[in-house]
């Protein structure tokens, strides 16, 4: 069958069972809230015991949010979170770094598929997503060790 019969290369409104496909074909254990968002966790250290890297995914609408927690543990203790945010978004750019005070160093991505995806295009924005949390998760770890 040629590549692009396959049911992975149709175009359909984005819905938050395309996010549950990938995470489940990828092998990732994921928890569901009740408001569908999906969330993931990370150990970054097994010598970091609870630090984990939360990965939220969800739909707002058409919007693909994907959010990622980073733990205070891996930030550089000799700069502030804010420099660290603004840093990253100079030198890299993607995914966006910001600074909250309840929740810390968060990295983020939202695109807007109201024209439809296909769920080939899902896997691939959510597979750069969480190379680039993991890029951005490694070097604060190793600058803070």
């Amino acid at each position: 069958m040629p590549l692009f019969w396959s049911s992975r290369y149709k175009v359909k409104s984005f819905n938050s069972e395309m996010i549950g496909e990938y995470l489940r074909r990828h092998d990732i254990k994921f928890l569901r809230g009740r408001d569908g968002e999906f969330i993931a966790l990370f150990q970054i250290d097994p010598r970091l015991p609870g630090e984990c890297l939360h990965i939220v995914l969800h739909t707002s609408q058409q919007i693909y949010v994907m959010l990622a927690l980073l733990p205070a543990a891996i930030l550089p203790r000799n700069r502030s979170p804010v420099e660290v945010a603004n840093n990253w978004n100079v030198e890299k750019r993607w995914p966006r770094a910001y600074y909250s005070n309840d929740h810390g160093l968060i990295l983020d991505w939202q695109l807007d598929f109201t024209p439809g995806i296909c769920q080939a295009l899902v896997d691939h924005f959510t597979s750069i997503f969480l190379a680039g949390v993991a890029l951005c998760a490694q070097e604060l770890y190793n600058a803070s060790r």
